[in-house]
């Protein structure tokens, strides 16, 4: 009888639990999986890579010398891997000096990543960091 209550405990609890994907179109995604390879390969060819620093009340984005003097094209994607109602998605936006400041003021603090793809004279970069945002 013990056994019983405590299955239909189980199924009762399980059937309540919310379960996130870890992302919602990740059959899209892994389609282009071979891309995000070739961009990760082609940033780790760099000789700097993108910085990515945690200041009070935001971060800051300092894109490679070499990088410089093309504009660059690309989305800045903030991950949180504890739930996607705190995702963020933004464009590449980079000053007269190749940085980018971004407020972290409307980000829930936590453990985000730090996703950064962007194209420059078509050859496709991909970056990431893992962050906190405190």
């Amino acid at each position: 009888m013990a056994f019983a209550a405590m299955i239909i405990s189980f199924v009762v609890r399980a059937r309540h639990h919310k379960v996130e994907l870890v992302s919602a179109d990740y059959y899209a995604q892994e389609l282009k999986y071979e891309d995000r390879i070739q961009a990760t390969n082609n940033t780790n060819e760099l000789a700097q890579k993108p910085v990515v620093t945690t200041r009070a009340g935001g971060i800051q984005l300092i894109m490679p010398e070499l990088q410089r003097g093309k504009r660059p094209e690309g989305t800045i994607q903030f991950y949180c891997p504890a739930g996607s109602q705190n995702d963020m998605m933004i464009p590449l936006n980079l000053d007269e000096n190749y940085q980018q400041q971004i407020a972290t003021s409307n980000l829930a603090k936590g453990l985000y990543l730090f996703k950064l793809e962007w194209m420059t004279d078509g050859v496709p970069y991909y970056f990431e960091q893992q962050i906190t945002i405190p």
